[in-house]
């Protein structure tokens, strides 16, 4: 994230370089399979940035978003999932995009979902172990 002058996102977000849509149970399953094959998988990141943020409001619900910051090999990285009773994933996927992502980071999406954990990695340059 070399050109900060063409980050749109509000400030207190532009520490964060890569987003992954993921469950708990997603998180969890990831952490296991992969926190072995790469240096660095550190879950207290120590940055002040909302577990939970209200993203829009549908049908009289808030769409809420749960957030789960870790550091992958020194680069912030977020996990997130839709987390209220009523979701418009369209709507969630904007204000993620809009809001957290930054702007030049992977080489279409600036963000992953779970299945495609590896290449965010990949995007990210961070280098692992293969799998046995």
């Amino acid at each position: 994230m070399d050109d900060n002058h063409n980050d749109r996102r509000p400030t207190a977000f532009r520490v964060v370089e890569y987003m992954f849509e993921a469950t708990d149970f997603e998180q969890n399953a990831l952490w296991e399979r992969w926190h072995t094959h790469i240096v660095s998988w550190d879950e207290r990141p120590n940055v002040d940035l909302p577990s939970i943020q209200t993203v829009g409001r549908l049908a009289g619900h808030d769409i809420n978003v749960q957030f789960t910051w870790v550091r992958l090999n020194g680069h912030l990285v977020g996990f997130y999932d839709p987390c209220s009773r009523v979701v418009d994933h369209t709507m969630v996927d904007e204000w993620v995009d809009t809001n957290v992502c930054p702007p030049h980071c992977g080489r279409t999406r600036r963000r992953q979902d779970a299945s495609n954990f590896r290449n965010g990695l990949l995007d990210l340059g961070i280098p692992w172990t293969p799998f046995k």
